[in-house]
């Protein structure tokens, strides 16, 4: 610890071991002047054990968000602009005290760093300890995987689904819901082991198939999923939905071929005509359109539809009704429900 920073923090009545407990500390510890611009302000470092991870270049906040590592399962989850947008966001709060994580990549090597941050205002000071969290540590990478994604397919979850509608600001999006048809056949014909098969192949066609930058498909539960695509144009939706029916084929068990059935509807933020929340059940109900149909096809809701159909009768009561149409087994018959 250098003499004239220690001196520097007495001064300013900051004691480290009882204010930010300096004995948990395995990284580094550092504070910052805030009289000036905190994201160009220098560190000054108190303790620095970052030899091992070749970290020592790190002299300011700019310095550290040059390391995020885009490829993280939390930017893939919460969006790269997103989350870097709030993670300098919370570094920029002079009032804040919190605690957050921070991927980095320095060279082939990507690490979660946990940084916490205590601002003192009225001293004029802001103390930050960084460490990293690996071995028998907070793995916040593989909580981010458990938390939005799907165990069984690898795609996204409801929960991912709802932080990337939630993140939609403006514009037109698209958001799906699909039914495999006549799936309960596939378990009680060839185990439930082959249908969680089955649903585990879709997935890695729709994950490397058929998603891009613009589409992202999600596991709702059982044999339901989702779509929701972002600055798409209906026609671009058409070719992705073709693509991915066409894709299914190769998935023949003996004689069953997977389908689905599909319904979409357009959300068009700039100009709402519906709650963003009721998205998912009138797509749920375009599906069953397709379903009372005889399945295998799909079906869009125009925004005219969407207001015929909200004009006499709530969007709950006309899904439950369509759900009584198909003579649908209950949720709890749903194969892998929980997964």
């Amino acid at each position: 610890m250098k003499e004239l920073e220690t001196e520097t923090l007495s001064a300013k009545g900051i004691d480290l071991l009882s204010d930010i407990f300096l004995e948990d500390v395995n990284g580094a510890v550092f504070y910052l002047e805030t009289n000036s611009n905190v994201l160009t302000s220098k560190f000054h470092f108190i303790r620095n054990n970052f030899s091992e991870y070749n970290l020592e270049e790190i002299n300011t906040f700019d310095d550290l968000l040059n390391l995020f590592n885009r490829r993280s399962e939390i930017c893939q989850a919460e969006g790269a602009d997103y989350y870097l947008d709030l993670v300098a966001s919370i570094i920029r709060d002079k009032n804040s005290k919190s605690s957050f994580n921070i991927p980095v990549l320095k060279g082939e090597k990507a690490l979660t760093l946990k940084l916490r941050k205590f601002c003192y205002k009225e001293k004029g000071i802001c103390v930050c300890i960084i460490d990293v969290l690996e071995g028998d540590k907070e793995n916040y990478e593989q909580l981010i995987a458990n938390s939005y994604k799907d165990p069984l397919t690898g795609l996204f979850n409801r929960n991912a689904f709802e932080l990337h509608s939630k993140m939609a600001t403006n514009g037109i999006h698209y958001v799906g819901f699909m039914d495999i048809d006549l799936f309960k056949r596939v378990n009680d014909t060839y185990s439930h082991q082959r249908g969680n098969e089955l649903l585990h192949d879709i997935g890695g066609v729709m994950i490397y198939g058929v998603s891009n930058d613009n589409v992202i498909f999600y596991r709702l539960s059982g044999d339901e999923f989702l779509f929701f695509s972002n600055d798409y144009s209906k026609e671009q939706m058409e070719i992705i939905i073709e693509k991915l029916r066409e894709s299914l084929k190769r998935l023949k068990i003996d004689d069953f071929i997977p389908t689905f059935s599909i319904g979409y509807v357009e959300m068009d933020l700039d100009n709402a005509y519906f709650d963003k929340s009721e998205v998912v059940n009138l797509a749920d109900i375009a599906m069953y359109k397709s379903k009372v149909c005889g399945g295998n096809r799909v079906t869009y809701f125009t925004k005219e539809d969407i207001l015929n159909l909200t004009k006499n009768s709530s969007i709950v009561a006309t899904l439950n009704q369509m759900r009584k149409m198909c003579s649908r087994k209950p949720d709890a018959d749903k194969n892998d429900k929980n997964n």
